[in-house]
C-alpha cells in the first residue's frame, strides 16, 4: 500500500473487487445448483436402498495397533479391509461388520474390484440366513431375492455413485476457487481500507413530511457506508442523488457513492487517505 490511499487507488480497488465479484456470483450460483443435484441424487439413492432392502456398504482399511495388544488377543493383527453393512430390513436395524481380506493380498487395495465383490457376496450370505423369507441362495427361487438380483441392484448404485463422485470432484474445485476469490477480495479490501457500500432507493411519502425545507421530498438514492478503520467502526448514510439523474443500472449511483465515501474517509482519517 502507498503511504496514503488516493482516490484513484481507492476506486481501482473497488474495480478489482467488482471484477472478482462478478465471477464469484456465477461460481457460487453453480455451486448451489450442483449441490442440490447431488443432494437429490443421494436422496433418490437412499430411497432406492429402502425400497429394495439393500444395505449400504462402507469400506475401510484397518491397521491394527499390535504394540498394545494382549498376547492372548484373537483380534486380527494385520492390515485388512473391512466392510460395514448398514441396513433396516423388515423393522430390523443392524450394522454388520464383514472381513473382506488382507490388504497385501488385494491388488490396488481398497480400490480393487474384488473388494466390493467379496463384500457383497458375504453380506448376501448373512442376509439369506437372517431373513430366510426374503432372500434365498437358490438361484431358481424367483419368489425371493437371489444373489443375481441382489448384485444387479448394486449396478444402479454403482452408476449413481460414479455420478455423485464426478459432481463432488467438480464441486471441490469450484469451492476452492470460491474461497480463493473471497481471500483476494478480503486482501484488496484490507489493502485499500475499502468500506462496504449498499445502495437504497428512497421514495418519500410526501403526505407525512411536515418540514419540506429540511427533508428530501423526491425519489432519490442513498447509500449505507460501513467501515472499520483502526479501532473506529462506523455506519453512516450518504445522499447520492436524484433517482431520475442516476439511471436505472446503478452504475453511476455506485460511482458517486464511492467517491462520496472516499471524501468522508479522507476528512475523517487524513493520515490514511489523501
Amino acid at each position: 500500500m502507498e503511504s496514503k490511499i488516493t482516490i484513484q487507488s481507492f476506486i481501482n480497488g473497488f474495480s478489482q473487487i467488482d471484477s472478482l465479484s462478478d465471477g464469484l456470483l456465477n461460481l457460487e450460483r453453480r455451486i448451489k445448483e450442483e449441490t442440490e443435484v447431488v443432494e437429490n441424487i443421494e436422496s433418490m439413492l437412499d430411497e432406492y436402498h429402502r425400497e429394495n432392502n439393500l444395505p449400504r456398504l462402507h469400506l475401510s482399511v484397518i491397521t491394527p495397533d499390535t504394540v498394545n495388544r494382549k498376547e492372548d488377543s484373537k483380534a486380527i493383527s494385520y492390515p485388512h479391509i473391512r466392510c460395514v453393512a448398514v441396513y433396516h430390513i423388515q423393522g430390523k436395524k443392524n450394522r454388520l461388520s464383514v472381513f473382506v481380506g488382507r490388504l497385501d493380498e488385494l491388488q490396488d487395495g481398497i480400490n480393487s474390484p474384488m473388494v466390493l465383490t467379496i463384500a457383497r457376496d458375504k453380506v448376501f450370505n448373512h442376509l439369506s440366513k437372517t431373513f430366510t423369507n426374503l432372500y434365498s441362495l437358490d438361484e431358481l427361487d424367483k419368489s425371493k431375492i437371489n444373489k443375481a438380483t441382489f448384485l444387479q441392484q448394486y449396478q444402479y448404485v454403482d452408476r449413481m455413485n460414479v455420478t455423485i463422485f464426478k459432481y463432488k470432484s467438480e464441486l471441490e474445485w469450484k469451492i476452492a476457487k470460491s474461497v480463493e476469490s473471497h481471500q483476494k477480495i478480503n486482501a484488496i479490501t484490507n489493502e485499500f481500507l475499502l468500506p462496504q457500500i449498499n445502495l437504497t432507493t428512497v421514495y418519500p411519502d410526501v403526505s407525512k413530511i411536515h418540514d419540506s425545507t429540511h427533508t428530501i421530498t423526491y425519489p432519490h438514492v442513498r447509500c449505507m457506508v460501513s467501515y472499520k478503520v483502526g479501532k473506529t467502526k462506523k455506519r453512516l448514510n450518504i445522499y447520492v442523488g436524484k433517482l431520475e439523474d442516476l439511471g436505472s443500472d446503478g452504475v453511476k449511483a455506485m460511482m458517486i457513492a464511492r467517491e462520496k465515501a472516499f471524501i468522508h474517509l479522507q476528512k475523517t482519517f487524513p493520515s490514511l487517505y489523501c
